[in-house]
């Protein structure tokens, strides 16, 4: 079914926040394909086996990991599966960015991860949006959305593009 949960905290110096997400719990008894949420986080954010993400995402480091997981009730049934990561300024906006996703399977072939490490330093500071783009073959079967948005660097920092540098996620990042 569908659900709404809301999480309220308040810390020890009175500080409080909340935040408010649907989600939509279901079983694979009767659905042949599914997708987990896109779960993005900065690079530097991600600790041991945690992808850390944020409520808000501001990328300040020029690196955007993103992850999200395909599954499915027939073991093999998503071989043919590939995900794209696309960055653009809303969500049916032209596509500025594109990452193809590093595919990681479970040993029984009813679950596969998606995950990348997206370059976006050479993007202007902003409000974008990242789209996990499923195909099977040559046709597209899904699309998730999430927004993020890029802070501005000082130069005086030593601030750079951060487009070059190494796009791997590293092999800890898994919950298989």
């Amino acid at each position: 079914g569908e659900y709404r949960l809301r999480v309220a905290a308040v810390d020890m110096s009175g500080k409080s926040g909340s935040v408010e997400r649907e989600v939509t719990a279901f079983g694979m008894a009767h659905h042949e394909f599914a997708l987990g949420d896109l779960i993005l986080s900065s690079v530097r954010d991600g600790r041991g086996n945690d992808l850390r993400a944020p409520v808000v995402l501001q990328i300040s480091d020029g690196q955007l990991a993103t992850y999200t997981e395909l599954y499915t009730n027939k073991p093999g049934a998503l071989s043919d599966t590939q995900v794209v990561f696309e960055i653009a300024d809303t969500a049916d906006g032209p596509t500025l960015q594109t990452s193809k996703a590093e595919i990681r399977e479970r040993t029984d072939l009813t679950m596969r991860q998606a995950l990348a490490v997206v370059p976006v330093g050479a993007l202007p500071p902003g409000r974008y949006i990242v789209r996990a783009v499923v195909s099977r073959g040559d046709k597209n079967i899904g699309k998730l959305t999430r927004p993020f948005s890029i802070a501005a660097r000082s130069m005086a920092s030593g601030s750079r593009s951060c487009a070059a540098r190494p796009t791997t996620f590293p092999a800890s990042w898994t919950t298989c």
